[in-house]
């Protein structure tokens, strides 16, 4: 799906007509700190993709809540801006994919090419919680998969929702969903859920499917570092 571009936003944002910058890779990471690890696979994996000519942009916005984070993340400055203008940052460059990361995880360069170069619209990587549950279920309204089950899948699975601890998003699917990205699915709806479980209620009620690459395991770093054996 080609964006809808505002070309207001972008000559303002440059101060006058310009190209419209395009990126490769946009990397997505909410908050206002970064554990070493992270800042150690980032610059790994800027220093590959540069080596490969593949180009990328960095977005990140603090914030004390972590739903309005992602969205001012994705937002920019255009935060409070039309709703109806669902692109990022308001159309102000245009990319292939969207990879979300937060901002304690750490990752190989070879995770993050497994996501670039699937063909999925929504693909996520896996990661644990210190109870060593994997944040992703099966079903709706079900519980996070244990690790003993997880490992038992070897190729790409679907599932109902994903964390977004490290997920890919193809160009098209946010610009596809109504605005605020990360508010809940429905206006009448009166359950608190997670911001990343509301997005995914979004995406599969538009039609996409979320998939799991079980090949893709990235380290979660809370009180301790939660590592695969």
């Amino acid at each position: 799906m080609k964006p809808n571009i505002n070309k207001a936003a972008v000559e303002a944002a440059f101060g006058k007509p310009t190209e419209i910058p395009h990126y490769n890779i946009v990397f997505a990471t909410p908050g206002n700190s970064f554990v070493p690890g992270y800042v150690k696979s980032l610059l790994m994996t800027i220093h590959a993709l540069e080596g490969d000519g593949i180009s990328w942009f960095f977005l990140n916005a603090g914030g004390s809540h972590v739903g309005v984070t992602r969205e001012r993340t994705i937002s920019g400055d255009n935060f409070y801006a039309n709703n109806k203008i669902t692109v990022p940052h308001n159309g102000e460059f245009t990319y292939d994919k969207m990879m979300w990361i937060d901002s304690d995880i750490s990752w190989s360069v070879q995770d993050i090419s497994k996501m670039y170069y699937s063909d999925k619209d929504i693909i996520s990587g896996a990661y644990m919680m210190a109870d060593r549950v994997v944040v992703m279920s099966k079903n709706p309204w079900g519980q996070m998969m244990p690790e003993h089950e997880f490992v038992t899948f070897t190729e790409p699975f679907s599932v109902a929702s994903i964390g977004f601890g490290f997920v890919c998003i193809k160009q098209g699917v946010f610009e596809s969903l109504a605005k605020p990205w990360f508010g809940n699915p429905d206006d009448n709806d009166k359950f608190l859920i997670g911001e990343d479980i509301a997005w995914c209620f979004k995406a599969r009620k538009a039609g996409y499917e979320i998939w799991v690459d079980p090949s893709v395991r990235v380290n979660h770093q809370k009180t301790v570092i939660v590592s695969w054996e």
